[in-house]
């Protein structure tokens, strides 16, 4: 027979999780029994999800972890380098980056490079996420998402800072900096290898 509107409002009510502590110990987690009710059940595998990504260190399974330059799986299983940082508000997605100065708010600060500009220049990494406008995540090295690559071509910090092949030139009287940032392995990826060597150009 089908449940009543009463026994609706009532399993609504009892499906309810009364507790969310994550703040069990290894130990605790260890004991675990079949004698468990759901509630203790469910404070272990809360408890263990904080571990995995917290370790013994401060924090709950819920949290932002990426936020506080915690690494997620996927970037750990693929070897991924990344950081959080402070950024300019203009930067975007897929911007190349250099230090200009020290850090700000905790962070490390990056910019956009530009190829013209002392002070903007090597490219140390791309922004591969922003989780507000002055804050990103940089990426050193490995696979980067791109569009539009031509396989097996190598790419160089472009005058709009990103990835560009051929090399950008000097125009008449002016100077830039040539640095070589990776490979395509494929239309939509960049094999992110940035050089530590450029060069000083003069046209």
């Amino acid at each position: 027979m089908a449940p009543g509107k009463k026994d609706l409002v009532r399993y609504r009510e009892v499906r309810r999780a009364d507790v969310l502590d994550d703040q069990k110990s290894a130990s605790e987690i260890l004991d675990a029994n079949s004698s468990l009710t759901q509630e203790q059940l469910q404070e272990l595998i809360l408890s263990q999800v904080k571990r995995i990504i917290w370790d013994s260190q401060t924090g709950h399974w819920n949290d932002d972890f990426i936020t506080s330059d915690v690494s997620a799986l996927y970037d750990l299983s693929r070897g991924t380098p990344t950081f959080n940082a402070a950024c300019e508000a203009t930067d975007i997605i897929g911007d190349l980056v250099c230090i200009p100065g020290p850090p700000s708010g905790g962070l490390i600060s990056t910019t956009r490079v530009d190829i013209t500009n002392n002070n903007k220049m090597p490219s140390i990494g791309v922004i591969i996420n922003k989780t507000s406008p002055i804050r990103c995540r940089v990426q050193t090295t490995g696979l980067v998402a791109y569009t539009g690559l031509i396989p097996g071509k190598r790419y160089f910090v472009g005058y709009d800072g990103r990835p560009t092949t051929p090399p950008p030139t000097p125009s008449i009287g002016e100077f830039m900096f040539l640095q070589p940032i990776g490979t395509a392995p494929d239309a939509n990826t960049l094999l992110l290898t940035p050089s530590p060597i450029f060069t000083k150009l003069h046209g």
